[in-house]
């Protein structure tokens, strides 16, 4: 690799405490955010608690000291527990929009790269709680991986998801077929979170969400970042995108590009209201990510 921007969105640190950071949380409060997160009439129905071996992984804290296979232990010189999964184990499907507008980044980090960690986060709880893991990466070139189990697995989508994202002028995501292949191909009673900046999502969209939602657990997290809602610091500025050039020359131009965000939050809000999708904005500045961000405050 030979500039910054064909580097891993993250490092192997970062992406280890983000998958610790939700294992701990899962084993403390598991009730509390499936109660936050659960929406749609048959979102439990592939959830048991199941009684056939699947595989062995790490012990971590906060799992049942039960399940350590000790021989299995001694052989790898690491504690290790046996997993389980139900005859129809429950899957998660995290979508995370990796499209051009969310290359974008004016403090901390881009848009893109705080949709990495919010995924790797939550995957490290649903993991933790033995989902079968999947992901659907919005791109030009869309890459779906099906839901599965394991460690192996995990670091598998845990490249996929930091993997480079170059800035790009792609055009945007048709939301149209994204969601008529999440209606097709996601099993009733799974559960699915839409990790984007919703850039190109409307109206349109709404029965293809709502038909979605009706038989599966379906949240949403809008990512955003400060300047949008917040432009004062670009007073004074040049933005360019492409082939557009916008001056930012006085308080009017700022008003304007606070109005633009703020109509078009409360469209989003409105549309996943309507649809029965919970809807939790994200900060692209926010460092740690805890149990109240997923209430739906800000956070910032």
């Amino acid at each position: 690799m030979n500039s910054l921007v064909d580097r891993p969105l993250l490092g192997p640190d970062e992406i280890a405490q983000l998958i610790a950071s939700g294992a701990v949380l899962a084993s403390q409060v598991e009730g509390q955010i499936n109660q936050r997160l659960n929406n749609g009439s048959n979102k439990a129905a592939l959830l048991g608690g199941g009684t056939e071996f699947d595989d062995l992984r790490i012990f971590h804290f906060g799992d049942d000291p039960r399940k350590i296979d000790w021989r299995a232990s001694a052989r790898s010189q690491e504690r290790l527990v046996r997993s389980y999964r139900s005859e129809f184990q429950q899957p998660l499907q995290l979508v995370v929009d990796r499209n051009s507008t969310m290359r974008f980044g004016t403090k901390k980090r881009l848009k893109v790269t705080q949709a990495a960690r919010l995924s790797l986060w939550l995957a490290g709880i649903y993991h933790q709680q033995d989902y079968a893991l999947g992901a659907f990466l919005l791109e030009q070139n869309a890459t779906v991986f099906d839901s599965r189990v394991g460690d192996d697995w995990l670091n598998l989508l845990c490249e996929a998801l930091v993997s480079p994202a170059p800035p790009s002028q792609n055009s945007a995501i048709n939301w149209d077929a994204v969601l008529t292949q999440l209606v097709s191909d996601t099993p009733t009673g799974a559960k699915v979170i839409l990790i984007s900046d919703f850039r190109s999502l409307n109206s349109d969209h709404r029965a293809l969400l709502t038909e979605l939602s009706e038989k599966r657990s379906l949240s949403a997290f809008l990512i955003s970042d400060p300047m949008e809602r917040d432009p004062k610091a670009l007073l004074g500025r040049d933005l360019i995108w492409g082939p557009k050039r916008f001056c930012v020359d006085g308080q009017e131009s700022i008003a304007r590009i606070h109005q633009a965000y703020s109509n078009r939050l409360l469209e989003i809000q409105d549309l996943m209201s309507l649809s029965g999708i919970p809807l939790i904005e994200v900060c692209s500045s926010l460092d740690q990510f805890t149990l109240s961000l997923l209430g739906g405050e800000y956070h910032e």
